[in-house]
């Protein structure tokens, strides 16, 4: 399997793929940003059988059913981990460090479990978690090795470039957007031209910003500080939305800044928006 980004953690995996018990592990960061794909990297160098858990559809009570049911060293998967009710990571605790539950013995297994939100975990759950890993938004340069390594036709090196920006940091998007600008192409070439209206199509502008991204920002150069609250109500969009969609990407670029009393503006964030009502 390639993979691209993340090298240390790789090298970290390799090593330690034949040892068993495999450590529980934990990954965790933003969406997008290769955590399935990491797990599906850790079950493929580690060879055990992978059973995956609906985290969010398990009960105490089946716990025990569940951990009974595996086969030695089976890596149990929980995608969305911090969606598992209280009790149930209660009831993982024991199992996790001695491989019983409740005096009766069970099957040794490694959970690998994913999460975007860690802090929802509760703290002694997270310590049982040998090895606890945050994945972050990739490099421009990955990004544009990514671009590489998936694409099926012949890319000039500035559409590579072009693409790579407007994938803030994230594999998950920049495989998306691969496949639709491979899409559009007639002749089994991908020019910056191609690329340029593909933007256009999506309404990207030369940093990768779409319309939302740029009422966000005039909003706050409009009102100046404003609340999380009162920027969904003007956006029309969930706070939450704004806070994992919208606003990352802007702190990022060093556009907007977060404060007790809101979100503003910082010099470079006036800037861009001025510069574009001129």
């Amino acid at each position: 399997m390639d993979i691209i980004g993340n090298e240390s953690f790789i090298e970290l995996i390799t090593r330690l793929c034949n040892h068993r018990p495999f450590p529980h592990t934990l990954l965790y960061g933003p969406s997008g940003v290769g955590k399935t794909v990491i797990s599906k990297f850790i079950t493929h160098v580690t060879g055990l059988p992978v059973k995956q858990a609906a985290t969010t559809e398990l009960e105490g009570f089946y716990v025990q059913l569940l951990l009974e049911s595996l086969a030695p060293n089976t890596i149990l998967l929980m995608d969305e981990i911090h969606t598992l009710k209280r009790d149930v990571a209660e009831a993982l605790y024991l199992p996790m460090d001695e491989y019983k539950y409740f005096g009766t013995e069970v099957p040794i297994f490694s959970v690998l479990g994913m999460t975007t939100s860690i802090h929802r975990l509760p703290d002694p759950f997270i310590r049982r978690f040998k090895i606890q890993h945050k994945l972050d938004w990739y490099s421009l340069q990955h990004i544009e090795d990514i671009v590489q390594l998936v694409k099926t036709k012949d890319w000039s090196d500035d559409a590579v470039k072009s693409t790579a920006m407007l994938a803030r940091g994230t594999p998950g998007l920049v495989c998306n957007f691969v496949e639709v600008i491979e899409g559009l192409s007639l002749n089994g070439e991908v020019n910056i031209l191609l690329v340029n209206d593909f933007k256009r199509m999506q309404d990207f502008d030369e940093l990768g910003l779409r319309i939302e991204d740029s009422k966000y920002l005039q909003y706050l150069h409009k009102y100046g500080r404003l609340s999380l609250s009162t920027l969904s109500s003007l956006l029309g969009e969930p706070e939450k939305s704004i806070e994992t969609q919208i606003e990352p990407f802007l702190f990022r670029l060093g556009f907007v800044i977060k404060e007790s009393r809101g979100r503003r503006l910082t010099p470079n964030g006036v800037n861009y928006v001025e510069e574009r009502e001129e």
